[in-house]
């Protein structure tokens, strides 16, 4: 369950991120907080999958980012080692 505090860009972003991923969504504290409270609590939880590491994740950036830099090169471009061998 998820309450935004309102106001907050960055809470409402993450909130409306969460409900497309099936997490209930409450946008105040109110007097049926008790009903929402348990009704979600009867509901069961909500199972994520996460396909990639952030360790796979950061490198296929790193390929990208290189790759594009690369297509805009016009003179020799001098890459670090470690970049280099992401290649």
């Amino acid at each position: 369950m998820v309450i935004p505090i309102r106001s907050q860009y960055e809470q409402q972003c993450n909130a409306a991120a969460l409900e497309q991923l099936g997490i209930t969504r409450l946008d105040r504290l109110d007097d049926g907080f008790t009903d929402h409270f348990e009704n979600w609590t009867a509901s069961g939880t909500v199972k994520m999958n996460y396909d990639h590491s952030t360790e796979t994740i950061v490198e296929n950036v790193m390929k990208l980012a290189i790759r594009k830099i690369n297509e805009k090169a016009h003179d020799e471009l001098i890459m670090p080692s470690f970049l280099a061998d992401l290649i």
